[in-house]
């Protein structure tokens, strides 16, 4: 996993979204897809489209699934119809977020919206310390995931 991890950050340090070596060194750390236990995927369908629910399982990933979790594509992980309701935001915007707000050891920063609780995660990384990481989530059903995850 850590050339997956290595090619990642290297990825979006080449795009120009990582800047500083605590935001790539949390990317080395935090896996993605650790976040993840579904997504779903647009397909075409006659008259129109739907979304299709992909299972996902950390601990049994196929190359396939890791390539478009570590891709530079945000991940909807919550529909409602034809909305998105919830997405694990895409990498090169996450990592552009973290150099923006300049986070060090010993600040505390709230984040409105938890997620999969990927992007808290790499909050907690950059500080050094999970308690200085306060996330909201208005969705019950998002919140309990992010918390098991």
């Amino acid at each position: 996993m850590s050339g997956r991890l290595e090619q990642y950050a290297a990825s979006l340090a080449a795009s120009g979204a990582v800047r500083s070596d605590r935001v790539r060194q949390a990317l080395l750390r935090v896996e993605r897809h650790r976040f993840l236990d579904h997504w779903y995927r647009l397909e075409p369908e006659p008259g129109g489209v739907r979304w299709v629910r992909v299972e996902f399982c950390a601990d049994r990933a196929t190359a396939e699934d890791l390539d478009r979790i570590y891709s530079d594509e945000p991940l909807v992980t919550r529909v409602d119809g034809l909305f998105p309701t919830s997405s694990m935001s895409q990498p090169h915007v996450a990592a552009a977020m973290l150099e923006a707000l300049d986070v060090a050891p010993g600040m505390r920063v709230l984040e409105i919206g938890t997620g999969t609780g990927y992007s808290a995660a790499l909050l907690a990384e950059v500080l050094g310390d999970p308690s200085g990481v306060y996330s909201v989530e208005v969705r019950d059903d998002v919140a309990r995931e992010a918390v098991r995850h």
